[in-house]
C-alpha cells in the first residue's frame, strides 16, 4: 500500500456540468490508483481540495480546508505537506470501500464520460515559474 505526490505541477482536467476544464494541481497515486488534486475555492467561501481519478476527472471526494491551514501554506513545500495529510484521508477511504470497488467505479465514470464528453485531454506539464515571468 503505497502513496507518493508528484511535486511537479500539472494541467489537470476535471469532469465538469458542462465538460472538461483544465486545472493546475498535482497528481498522486494511492494505492496504484492515480488522482488528480486541485485546490480550489467554495462558492459559499473557504477552500476544499478536490481528489479527482486520472481517468475519467470525476470527483472523488472533496477536502476542506481550514483558513489558517490555507494561510500557512505560502510555500510550494509547505503546501505539498498538507497535501500529503490529506492523501491519508483518501487512502483510508479506498480502504473502507475496497480498491476493486473504487476501480470498479472509476471504469465505470470513465466509459460514462467518454460518452458525453469524449476522449479527455491529456495531462500536461506546467511551468508556472515560466509563465509568471
Amino acid at each position: 500500500m503505497s502513496v507518493s505526490i508528484d511535486p511537479q505541477e500539472m494541467y489537470v482536467w476535471l469532469a465538469c456540468e458542462d465538460g472538461y476544464h483544465k486545472f493546475v494541481g498535482h497528481v498522486v497515486e494511492i494505492d496504484g490508483i492515480k488522482f488528480s488534486i486541485v485546490p480550489m475555492e467554495k462558492e459559499n467561501g473557504g477552500v476544499e481540495i478536490i481528489f479527482s481519478d486520472l481517468k475519467s476527472g470525476s470527483r472523488f471526494v472533496a477536502l476542506p480546508i481550514h483558513a489558517i491551514e490555507v494561510a500557512l501554506c505560502n510555500t510550494k513545500e509547505r503546501t505539498l505537506a498538507m497535501f500529503n495529510e490529506r492523501v491519508w484521508i483518501v487512502k483510508d477511504l479506498i480502504n473502507r470501500f475496497g480498491r476493486k470497488k473504487v476501480i470498479r467505479s472509476i471504469n465505470e465514470k470513465t466509459m460514462y464520460m467518454q460518452i458525453k464528453y469524449g476522449e479527455m485531454p491529456a495531462i500536461e506539464v506546467c511551468h508556472i515559474e515560466e509563465e509568471m515571468e
